[in-house]
């Protein structure tokens, strides 16, 4: 699979509520890919809804964990990059 089917797999399992299902199809992804931004970004967006669907702080804590692998990789300012940062506060407040 290339990473735009990966993507819509799992965005397609998300919309089914199989928010883990998504993050395993991710997953495979990543193993392939490790610094792909857009998988990573798919992945902190998937662990951050299994947080607040089912109040999962460690799926809190590796979506933050992820958003701040995309951080490093990605440029500074770009879209990525201030997303990532602006999801990494707002967990910094949700997981105190």
């Amino acid at each position: 699979m290339d990473v735009d089917a990966i993507i819509d797999e799992a965005n397609r399992l998300s919309r089914d509520a199989r928010i883990r299902d998504a993050i395993a199809v991710l997953q495979v992804g990543l193993e392939k890919e490790p610094e792909n931004v857009r998988l990573l970004m798919a992945m902190g967006n998937a662990y951050t809804d299994l947080m607040f669907l089912k109040g999962d702080n460690e799926a809190g804590r590796m979506a933050r964990e992820i958003f701040s692998r995309v951080v490093r990789l990605s440029p500074a300012g770009s879209k990525e990059a201030t997303l990532s940062l602006n999801f990494i506060n707002e967990l910094d407040n949700r997981l105190k």
